[in-house]
């Protein structure tokens, strides 16, 4: 019961914010010069993005003060579908990961763009809403799409993202590229 009260004073005072606003506007727009005699058909909406300081999380994404709540997209300051999507990625293997009391996972910057976004918004927090871009990473020669399953397959396999038969179909994929490089390099 007190969790339904919150939530409902939460958006019932939103709500009255919200006409407040309208009404306030609307004696505003009828003060101007010219505007006087203004009838207004239809308002355009407003938007309200909470916000919780993404230097106040870990690497894996939970709070520091409460290792059992997960934070991702919007609420962490980024826009874009990608990096709210990676951060739920993220958060969502650490919470399966915590729950079966498995140590989290903390991307690296090194090692991915994931890395990259969750680093810059926990070691240097944000001022404005974050995009993640190639130029961010200082190891952008590195992280490619075409070393990507060198890079990231054992680590997918490990996280438990990844089936036993792509696990063996990849690793024979891997096998076969390190030995033609072997024989080309080795050829004289």
């Amino acid at each position: 019961p007190p969790l339904f009260f919150f939530f409902f004073f939460f958006f019932f005072f939103h709500f009255v914010l919200f006409i407040f606003f309208f009404f306030v506007l609307k004696k505003i727009i009828k003060k101007i010069f010219g505007l006087e005699k203004t009838f207004i058909i239809r308002f355009a909406y407003n938007i309200q993005y909470d916000y919780y300081d993404p230097r106040c999380l870990n690497l894996s994404l939970n709070i520091k003060f409460a290792n059992n709540i997960f934070f991702s997209g919007q609420i962490n300051g980024t826009t874009g579908y990608e990096e709210a999507a990676i951060q739920g990625f993220v958060a969502g293997i650490n919470a399966s990961r915590k729950s079966i009391k498995l140590p989290l996972w903390k991307p690296k910057k090194w090692n991915s763009y994931i890395g990259v976004l969750i680093n810059d918004l926990i070691n240097l927090g944000i001022q404005e809403p974050y995009r993640i871009f190639t130029s961010k990473s200082k190891f952008r020669l590195f992280l490619r799409m075409d070393n990507s399953i060198y890079r990231l397959y054992n680590l997918s396999f490990l996280l438990g993202t990844s089936t036993n038969f792509k696990f063996k179909f990849n690793n024979y994929f891997i096998y076969n590229t390190y030995n033609n490089l072997f024989f080309i390099f080795n050829v004289n």
